[in-house]
């Protein structure tokens, strides 16, 4: 929901409609009044409406959005898209026309989707010419009369480029529709907000998944420490962490009375190098955790060779195509921008049994006795049950992530090298959770940043260093990668001319 501005005197505002607005749409459908402005001129039976109202309001290719004056529904903007032309109407109750709400509505809903769908070069509406007071409405929106033909005129209006490209292109979005909106209002309906069916439900399938059983928990970072608390580490244990990671894995060791180990990692994939794991290792070494970095999957198995130790994989960043996840134990964090994202959340993957049993136990510390060890750790009825229906959609966001790497790629190659950047190699077993530019120097990387950020464009560095930056001298691998690795926009929704516009952005900054 977002606030539109206005002179009016109203608080004005505009939320997406979901399916519960059925009935509310039907009476505005239904009303003489607003019948008498449309073009077609008819009221609409229940069943039709109700039908499509509830495909209307999940199609990627509509958006429709309830207007709220002084927090009272009192219409609706509808658009609809094809091809780069997007059309919109609207309509409010009577009592709300002519008191100045239908131009700034009109104007702040345009440019919200002049946002979400960048490749649009306008937007049209087709008013009927006798309803003047609605001309005066969309000409007062910034909307210019194309055409006046057969009683009706087309109006329309176009994106301010310059303003858009300022607010367009997060480095990462929530992707979800009107699935998970339902699941969680489901979730939410039934009264059981934790411990409910939905919780069960994705443990269920998160342990058919790899095959090994599977717990929900309320983070990644709590995934990661029931893991390591399934070990059973003997206190003072050793556990060996990639230097260029994110701060949670030595926490997460921490918290349980462990010793992180911080390891160097590979020039170019950036997960734990196997060779500086196993001259890490001591008599004290209990564990490993490996991250399949940005999407590359880990050499785990040799990892677990190398230094005789269970291997704790990382999966949050991605797994290998066709699902392998398969160290002895594994995590997955359930972060709203993950590849499986429902607000927060996190899933832990037992090598046993009694592992499972041991996680299930120290979860919850509900009507148990005082120990160090549990923790307040369930994961909520509509987390699951969001995170549940990005599963269904898991294999088309991987696909859509791989086409924008590869429009990356092409987009980019003549920029790369000259003392400039590396591009990425994108494997056949890699999932692109990330397009990280690994660039000749920090100076360039703060530059093209820097670039991008004027232009609306959220470059990051995508991991923060832990340690300092005396300890860094010692990980001289790690402390390239933190130097002067940007990661770009990657999201599933992100759409393909955003990144020639990136490339430009980027272009221009390596070149001035």
């Amino acid at each position: 929901m977002f606030e539109v501005k206005n002179e009016c005197g109203f608080k004005v505002w505009l939320r997406p409609a979901d399916v519960a607005d059925v009935r509310l749409f039907f009476g505005w459908r239904s009303d003489p009044w607003i019948i008498s402005k449309g073009k077609s001129g008819r009221s609409v039976p229940w069943e039709e409406h109700s039908d499509w109202f509830e495909k209307a309001v999940s199609e990627e290719h509509r958006r429709i959005y309830v207007t709220l004056v002084d927090h009272q529904p009192s219409g609706a903007v509808f658009f609809h898209r094809e091809e780069n032309v997007i059309s919109i109407s609207l309509y409010l109750v009577k009592d709300m026309t002519g008191k100045g709400i239908g131009a700034p509505v009109i104007s702040a809903a345009c440019q919200k989707v002049a946002v979400e769908w960048p490749s649009a070069t306008e937007v049209r509406a087709e008013i009927l010419s006798e309803n003047r007071p609605s001309l005066r409405v969309f000409e007062k929106a910034g909307f210019e009369e194309l055409s006046n033909d057969a009683g009706t005129s087309i109006f329309r209006w176009m994106p301010n480029r310059d303003n858009e490209a300022k607010v367009c292109i997060p480095h990462n979005r929530p992707v979800f529709d009107q699935a998970e909106i339902s699941a969680a209002a489901d979730a939410a309906a039934s009264g059981m907000w934790v411990n409910g069916s939905w919780t069960r439900a994705l443990e269920e399938r998160m342990s058919a998944w790899k095959n090994q059983p599977a717990l929900a928990v309320d983070s990644g970072y709590s995934a990661l420490k029931m893991a390591l608390r399934a070990l059973e580490l003997p206190a003072g244990a050793e556990v060996l962490v990639p230097a260029y990671s994110c701060v949670a894995l030595p926490n997460a060791v921490l918290s349980v009375g462990a010793i992180p180990i911080p390891v160097d990692v590979e020039a170019d994939s950036g997960n734990l190098s196997v060779a500086a794991a196993k001259s890490a290792v001591t008599e004290r070494t209990a564990a490993s955790i490996a991250v399949n970095t940005f999407g590359r999957t880990s050499d785990w198995r040799e990892l677990k060779d190398a230094t005789d130790a269970p291997v704790i994989e990382d999966g949050s960043h991605g797994f290998s195509i066709g699902g392998s996840l398969t160290g002895d134990l594994a995590i997955m964090s359930l972060y709203a921008t993950k590849l499986l994202g429902c607000g927060e959340g996190g899933v832990v993957w037992l090598a046993n049994q009694q592992q499972a049993e041991i996680v299930a136990d120290l979860r919850s510390y509900t009507d148990k006795m005082p120990s160090a060890s549990r923790e307040n750790a369930l994961l909520s009825e509509m987390e699951a049950a969001i995170a549940y229906r990005q599963m269904d959609k898991l294999e088309g966001h991987i696909d859509a992530r791989r086409k924008l790497a590869e429009a990356y790629s092409e987009a980019l190659g003549s920029l790369a090298g000259h003392g400039t950047f590396s591009l990425p190699t994108i494997l056949n077993d890699e999932i692109c959770y990330r397009y990280v530019l690994n660039c000749a120097s920090a100076e360039v990387c703060d530059r093209i940043q820097s670039a991008l950020a004027r232009e609306g464009v959220t470059a990051e560095r995508p991991v923060e260093p832990w340690l300092s930056e005396q300890a860094m001298k010692s990980f001289p691998c790690a402390a390239q990668h933190y130097a002067v690795n940007l990661s770009l926009p990657v999201f599933p929704s992100l759409e393909i001319v955003a990144i020639e516009q990136i490339s430009g952005v980027i272009e221009s900054a390596i070149k001035s």
